[in-house]
This record gives C-alpha cells, structure tokens and sequence, in this order.
C-alpha cells in the first residue's frame, strides 16, 4: 500500500534475513527509494557461525560491529505488576516456588509426550512447588491435555499478548520448554530454564547461558536429514527423555535460582 511504501522508504537501511534468488525483493526494496539495502538468509550455508543468534549477527557485522548481549532482558513495571495481578487472580500466591511450562512448539515434531509434563507437575506438586502453563494461540489442544490429565489442574494462560507471557515468566523460578519462542524468551529474562530438544540441533538452536540446561533422547536417524525426514520419523526417540532426568534438571534449575536470590 502507498502509506506502507512511503514509511519503508524513509528508512536508510534495508535489512532483510531471507533469500531472495531471483532478486524481486531487492528491486522493490530500492523502488521504495532506501538506497542501502542487505539481503541474507541465516539459514544459508554461506554463513560461518554455528549458533542461529551469531548467524543473525554475521549479517549485521557490515553495518554496525555487533555482539551477543547476555544481559536479561529488562521489562516495564507495568507488566509485571499485571502478571501479578493476574497469577494473584489464578490462587497463584508468593509462599511457593513457580515453575512455568510450555508444553507446545511451533511445530508437534519438536514436541515431546504430554503425560511427561503431567508428570513433572505432579512431582513438582508433591514437594510443594506451584506450577502453570503457558502457551500461544496454536498450543489449546496441549495446554488442554495437560491440565485434564493432572490430578488438580494448574492454572493455564493462553492466547496473551507477548509482553504479558513475558511478565509471567519474570514472576516465575523456573521455566520447562521445548525448542519454541517461549523457551528463548524465558532465557532472555535469565530464568533457570530446562528445554527439551529432539530433531533441532542443540548447539545451534538452543538458549545459550549457564542458566539454561538443554535435555534430549537418543539420536534419531533422521536428524541432519532434512525436515521431510523428520516428519516421516515415527517413534522420535530423540524426544523420549525420561520424567526422572527432567525432574531431576528442575531441580538443579530451582537450586540455580536460589542461589541467584
């Protein structure tokens, strides 16, 4: 749209981390008028960096000397004091220690069994830690399954504004995931987090900190194949972890976080 058009073109650079093999992206770039326009896939095998942040870097080094930025991420008082509210609201109080799961990912390849996050929250509850879950507009079935299977359903936060995800996570001693946004958001707050991976190759696409510890199974044989390869992958052993080890790393991450306190 012309309004679009007119507000792209005042910028002075384009930066765009797609491929584009037949060149239409970067015409129409310059025909809005920005003059310096870079174009790179972080998905592209010219890219030297393993991790997938330092591919995204790589690209930016021609404009601007950039790093990685350990430090958390930094949220308004206004969220937090909404999340509060809203976790008060839910019987969530302060007396007890929080642990938030996501148990849903962009993608059901990358998702491991339900019943494990059923488990890990009644062991949780047993040693009297509270739990709820999170997820985003594609997880309700997952979110759903969970919560009917625990033997007293934790309170479930579903289809909020990402600042408010935020804000929860911020309230939270410790995060359980898989290989999705929600995972590199509670990382990027600095919140012990145990992320569960199976086909996605930890070292490239896991939160990086001392604070984050990445579990998996076994090495399936489609991993490195391909995601057609994945998704013909049937028994994902590679997702099999087992409720002990998890439990076992939430542990670890609560110790973690008393010791931050």
């Amino acid at each position: 749209g012309h309004a679009l058009g007119d507000w792209l073109g005042r910028g002075d650079v384009a930066l765009c981390w797609m491929a584009d093999q037949d060149g239409r992206l970067l015409a129409a770039i310059r025909g809005l008028g920005v003059e310096r326009v870079v174009i790179r896939s972080p998905h592209s095998s010219d890219c030297k960096a393993m991790h997938q942040a330092d591919r995204f870097l790589e690209t930016v080094q021609g404009l601007a000397q950039a790093t990685s930025d350990d430090a958390p991420l930094r949220l308004p008082d206004a969220a937090l004091n909404e999340a509060e509210a809203r976790l008060m609201e839910a019987g969530v109080g302060r007396e007890r220690l929080l642990v938030a799961l996501h148990p849903g990912s962009g993608s059901r390849q990358k998702c491991s069994d339900p019943s494990l996050f059923v488990e890990v929250i009644e062991r949780l509850r047993s040693i009297g830690m509270a739990s709820v879950l999170i997820g985003g507009p594609a997880d309700g079935e997952r979110l759903a399954e969970v919560a009917a299977s625990c033997a007293i359903a934790p309170p479930v936060f579903q289809r909020l504004p990402l600042l408010s995800v935020a804000g929860l996570l911020a309230h939270a001693n410790l995060f359980l995931g898989q290989d999705s946004g929600l995972t590199h958001l509670a990382g990027s707050l600095r919140l012990p987090t145990i992320a569960l991976f199976g086909p996605t190759e930890i070292r490239r696409w896991a939160p990086r900190g001392g604070h984050v510890r990445a579990l998996s199974g076994p090495p399936c044989m489609c991993q490195g194949q391909g995601w057609q390869a994945v998704q013909r992958c049937k028994d994902k052993p590679c997702l099999n972890v087992s409720p002990e080890a998890v439990f076992e790393a939430c542990l670890q991450g609560l110790q973690l976080y008393r010791s931050f306190a």
